[in-house]
C-alpha cells in the first residue's frame, strides 16, 4: 500500500494477513512493515539531455515535475499552481 490512508480491500485484510508492506501506513500493527515505494535500479543514472530530448522539452528551459494523486491530488495541485505562480514571478 502506498498511500497514507489505507485503501479498503487493505483495511478489509490487513489483521488476515500474515505480513503487509507498506510505504507510509497509518496503521502501526505487528505485521507491517513500512518499506517505502520500491524504486527500480539505475533510476537516477540518465543523461539529462538525452531524457529532455525523449519528452520532447527544450534543454535550455526549467522544467518542473510534480508527482502525486491519490487522496492528496487537490492539495498537489493546488501547492503545485502556487509553485508555479511564484517561479515565474521571479
Amino acid at each position: 500500500e502506498q498511500n497514507v490512508i489505507p485503501g479498503l480491500v487493505n483495511s478489509l485484510f490487513l489483521n488476515k494477513a500474515r505480513r503487509v508492506f507498506a510505504a507510509n501506513f497509518g496503521v502501526h500493527e505487528a505485521n507491517v512493515v513500512n518499506c517505502g515505494n520500491p524504486v527500480r535500479e539505475g533510476l537516477w543514472d540518465h543523461d539529462t539531455v538525452v531524457s529532455r530530448k525523449a519528452l520532447g522539452l527544450a534543454p535550455e528551459k526549467f522544467t518542473l515535475l510534480i508527482l502525486g494523486g491519490s487522496q492528496g491530488a487537490k492539495i498537489i495541485n493546488r501547492v503545485g499552481q502556487a509553485v508555479w505562480r511564484n517561479l515565474m514571478d521571479n
